[in-house]
């Protein structure tokens, strides 16, 4: 498990975080992370299990793969353009999926 502080690097609270993620087929919760000035509820991060990726044989360079869809994807939420690429970053994610 690993735990990203999506708020301060990226200024989206884990709550959307995990609202966007969702919608292109990638589940993870938010959390929050030590000293968290947002509310539990809206939280600064997200949490991600990889007990279940790594079950599926998952390398390094998958799990690499994975983070550059999530900051991809969430940078492109921030501008408000998550709704023309999400077709993009499902097919992304399904292809990861696959291999």
């Amino acid at each position: 498990m690993f735990v990203l502080n999506v708020y301060g690097s990226i200024g989206i609270t884990g709550k959307e975080a995990e609202e966007e993620l969702d919608k292109i087929h990638i589940t993870l919760n938010k959390n929050q992370i030590p000293n968290d000035e947002l509310p539990p509820l809206k939280s600064s991060g997200v949490r991600i299990g990889t007990p279940a990726m790594t079950t599926k044989k998952w390398k390094e360079e998958d799990f690499k793969e994975l983070a550059r869809i999530i900051m991809e994807y969430l940078n492109i939420c921030k501008q408000g353009k998550q709704e023309e690429k999400r077709e993009e970053f499902i097919n992304k994610v399904e292809t990861l999926i696959k291999n």
